[in-house]
């Protein structure tokens, strides 16, 4: 049985991956600028090497016809499309996987928040459960086992 902290149907719907918006977009973001610098970063130094390569051609006065140079431009447009493509997916992957690693670790914070708002509002002391993947599994029993020693205590003062 699960108690009210337990599904996240009760924040931002059953299927939503923005649990805690704050801290996932902020992660989110971070590793898109990551990921978009590292690319573009190798996206420039691929074409500038070519250009490079072009220089060179033109260094050792080979005529603008050249098949050197049709070769050279027909490998730039072929690599720096299949580059891009990699990026784009690669991006879009990374984005993927970021929201899902955010979501197991989201769920038991904005989780363990609503429960001790709960407590603090005067709310019944119920056991606190996790989803099965989330991160931080080994929460919910230490919570759950500090929370009967106070209500033990707690019940101990007033029979006292």
């Amino acid at each position: 049985m699960e108690s009210k902290m337990s599904g996240d149907r009760h924040f931002m719907g059953r299927h939503s991956f923005l649990i805690y918006p704050k801290f996932q977009l902020t992660v989110l973001a971070i590793f898109s600028v990551t990921i978009t610098s590292l690319c573009g970063f190798i996206y420039f130094q691929i074409w500038s090497s070519f250009n490079n390569l072009a220089q060179l051609g033109s260094k050792v006065n080979l005529p603008i016809d050249h098949p050197y140079f049709d070769f050279l431009a027909l490998e730039k447009a072929n690599l720096m499309g299949f580059i891009l493509i990699g990026m784009f997916l690669g991006l879009g992957l990374s984005i993927l996987a970021t929201l899902l690693i955010t979501h197991r670790m989201a769920g038991p914070i904005k989780r363990l928040v609503t429960y001790f708002i709960a407590i603090k509002n005067g709310g019944d002391i119920n056991p606190v459960f996790f989803r099965k993947n989330d991160y931080f599994s080994d929460l919910p029993s230490e919570i759950n086992q500090a929370m009967e020693k106070l209500q033990s205590s707690e019940d101990t003062k007033k029979s006292a």
